[in-house]
Order: C-alpha cells, then structure tokens, then sequence
C-alpha cells in the first residue's frame, strides 16, 4: 500500500470519530429543541373525530413518547376524520400520562402489555404489540401508527384501501415499491452478504424466505417498514403467525429470530399475506431520510414516518410538528 494512501486511511480513522461526535450533539441538541417546544400539544384542544370501532387505530406507547404520540395520533385523526384508539402501555405510563391521553383523545382503550398472551413467540422486542394487532383485527380493520409519524395531508389512499378491504405497508423507498419474489429477494442478499456481510435479522430472516413452506404459492413479500400498516379483518390469526416465526427460527436460529427486528419483519410477512396487499405510494408516505436525498420530498407527503435518528438529524420534524400545533389550534 503507497505511502498516500496509509496517511489517507489515518486521516479518516481519526477525523470519522469527529463528526460522528459533532452529530451526536446535534442530535441531543435537536431533541431538546424539540421537547421544549412541541410540548404545547399538551395545551390544545381534546381532538374531535368519527368514532368507529370497526377501523381501530393502533399504538405501542412508552412514557418518554407522549408528547410525539399526541401529535401523531392528533394529527392523524384531524386527517383521516374516522376511526376507534388503541394504546398499548409498554409498563411506564403514569397516571398523569394517562388523564392525558384520555383527555385529549376521547373514547380511547389503553391495554397494558402485561395482559398480551405471548405464549409460543418472542418475548420482548415489541412482538406483543404485534400480537393485539392481530387479536383485534379479528373483528375490526387494523391500522398501526407509531408515535414517531405526523400526518399532513387528507389520505384518500387510506380510505380507499380500507373500503377495499386491502392491506397496506408503507414503503423503505423507490426501489421497494411492490411486492418481491422470495427467491429474487433471496438472491439480492447473497449479493449484498458478499459485499457487506450483512447481519441483521431481517435479512437474515429474508434470505431463508424462499425456503419456507409457508411461502409457497405465495404473491411476494412486502418490504416495508412497520411503523406504518393496515391489516385487514379477519384475514391474519396467531395460527398464521405462529407457523411462520418457527419456521424461521429453526432456519436461522432462535436467537437470532429473538433479536430486535424480528416483529417488524413478521408484521409485514403477514400483511403480505393478505389479500391485495399493497406498499403505499411513495413519496405520500415515506420513511423521511430513506434514502436522504429525498429529504426534500415531503411537501408532497400526506403522511412521514420519523423513524430512529432521522428523527432529531435537523429540525424538520420539530418544525412540521410546531406548524401542526398552529394550524390545529386555530381552528
């Protein structure tokens, strides 16, 4: 190796751990900003909605998420007009923080996650917000919503999928847009294994897909995130589910399959599963950040999902959420 480029590996090794610090403190900064601000959502008024249990609204909720789960919410019902709420509490929600979100948010079911059976599956690791998922879409059209979305537009997508009785997932961008053979996606991953010698349980989990009964005869795999979805009444049961997470766990391994991002991986398996399912249209509902250079693109989304560290790596999200309050307030 020439003598510029040792001197060029040095120079990154030391400068990467700089910015990496510099955006860390952005980040911590970005957050304060944020929960010293957007906290006013507090101080608005009780949201007014269609109340109908058959579309049931669906949320996992800890304490520290309150404020971003009264915008999300509030700011998805002021959208979407319809529809029935359901929390349910990781174990840290105070009984302040429930008069709050019973205040705000009439007619709303808070579950404790304590009450969600869990026997046969993963324990921890949100599968239990997948579990009531299922258990009420028995009788009811299931949406989730993660705390981390804001909604800003009418979703004439939304109403139309429910109407039609389809299940939806929203997308990780333009190169996921449909639905996927399992062999194909299969295939990608041994080339990005090769490459980058990828770990992470979802694609540890999609490169075995192909080899699973539970795919045969199947229409594809939705690669999306679940921040996001609808599930349709009555067309996914534990059973389903169940047979699907043994599946892969005795092709990759239970505690592989017990890792972080097991859940997201099987909720949308199960959306995929159901008829007619569709990825949402991107860019209208989008992961914002990915990929980053579409940052630009939400002046045309009616809904963003906020996901991880995008969510505080500049003040947009802050400033939607203040504009929000704003244009909530004065009405």
């Amino acid at each position: 190796m020439s003598y510029v480029l040792k001197m060029g590996f040095v120079f990154l090794n030391r400068i990467y751990p700089m910015f990496y610090f510099i955006n860390k403190l952005r980040s911590r900064f970005n957050k304060i900003v944020f929960n010293n601000s957007c906290n006013k959502i507090r101080l608005t008024r009780p949201i007014k909605y269609q109340y109908r249990d058959d579309i049931r609204i669906l949320s996992l909720l800890h304490h520290d998420a309150v404020d971003m789960y009264l915008l999300a919410i509030k700011s998805f019902l002021y959208n979407f007009t319809v529809g029935s709420v359901y929390v349910l509490n990781d174990g840290s929600l105070t009984e302040s923080d429930i008069e709050l979100l019973e205040h705000h948010i009439p007619k709303i079911t808070i579950q404790h996650i304590k009450n969600i059976d869990t026997t046969g599956f993963p324990v921890g690791n949100v599968w239990e917000r997948l579990l009531y998922y299922i258990d009420l879409s028995k009788d009811a059209y299931v949406i989730q919503l993660d705390s981390d979305t804001l909604s800003m537009k009418p979703m004439l997508d939304l109403h139309q999928a429910i109407k039609d009785e389809r299940g939806f997932v929203i997308g990780n961008g333009p190169a996921w847009e449909t639905a996927i053979d399992v062999s194909y996606m299969a295939n990608l991953i041994d080339n990005w294994m090769e490459e980058w010698q990828v770990l992470h349980v979802q694609v540890a989990a999609e490169r075995v897909f192909h080899l699973l009964p539970f795919f045969e005869n199947s229409r594809g795999y939705l690669r999306g995130c679940a921040g996001f979805t609808g599930l349709p009444k009555g067309q996914v049961n534990r059973e389903m589910l169940m047979d699907f997470s043994q599946q892969v766990s005795a092709r990759i391994g239970a505690e592989k399959w017990n890792e972080w991002g097991s859940e997201q991986v099987a909720c949308t398996v199960m959306i995929s599963k159901t008829k007619d399912a569709m990825i949402l249209p991107w860019l209208s509902y989008q992961n914002y950040g990915f990929p980053s250079l579409y940052k630009e693109s939400l002046v045309t989304a009616s809904l963003a999902h906020f996901i991880g560290t995008n969510r505080f790596a500049d003040l947009t999200y802050r400033n939607l959420c203040l504009s929000f309050i704003k244009d909530y307030d004065g009405k």
